[in-house]
């Protein structure tokens, strides 16, 4: 696999093991930057431009985008963040009852080049932390809004955001809240009735 798919830059597929080929693409293809799917509704393989390969050494990687499932008991290594460090899209799925152990997630907060940040179901994370471990966050997805009263003051590059209600009862002050980033350009709600922002 090594010597015959050494130069693949995009490896996109279906598999009823996702998990155990990511492993093993990760492992073994350094030069790949996008396995198994794109880590953001914000990119397609319409509008992927791949990047030029950086020189690496042996315990590193050119992948961008990176997949996380705690649904197939996943783990995270406490130094993801150094052998994959040009992750620049993240996308994580999980239910509070996957993650009972905060050192099951918090290597994916270590991340400095983060671009855009998806996540399905749950979240754990205020947007204070979020935009703190990710300075360049530029696109944001969430499963829910996150219960998080206190005033936002930095936003990272916030310029897009996702969010997907589950019922109308959801608070609008936390939507007011996020919608203040002074470089949003694009808000996209959906799912279940969802609330109008305070005004």
């Amino acid at each position: 696999m090594k010597k015959s798919m050494s130069n693949l830059q995009v490896f996109l597929y279906n598999a009823s093991a996702e998990y155990h080929l990511r492993r093993l693409c990760m492992d073994h293809l350094p030069n790949l930057q996008v396995i198994e799917d794109f880590a953001s509704e914000f990119c397609s393989m319409q509008d992927f431009i791949p990047f030029a390969l950086d020189r690496i050494s042996h315990e590193t990687s050119n992948l961008r985008h990176l997949l996380v499932d705690f649904g197939q008991e996943e783990t995270t290594s406490e130094n993801v963040h150094l052998t994959h460090s040009l992750v620049s899209h993240l996308w994580v799925f999980w239910y509070e009852e996957w993650v009972r152990d905060e050192s099951q997630w918090q290597p994916l907060l270590k991340f400095s080049n983060i671009e855009s940040l998806s996540t399905a179901r749950g979240v754990q994370m205020t947007f204070k932390e979020i935009f703190s471990a990710c300075p360049r966050l530029e696109k944001l997805e969430l499963a829910t809004i996150i219960n998080d009263p206190e005033p936002i003051t930095f936003f990272a590059r916030l310029m897009e955001i996702e969010i997907y209600f589950k019922s109308s009862y959801e608070s609008k002050y936390e939507l007011s809240n996020i919608l203040s980033a002074p470089d949003l350009k694009k808000v996209t709600l959906f799912g279940n009735s969802a609330p109008a922002p305070n005004s």
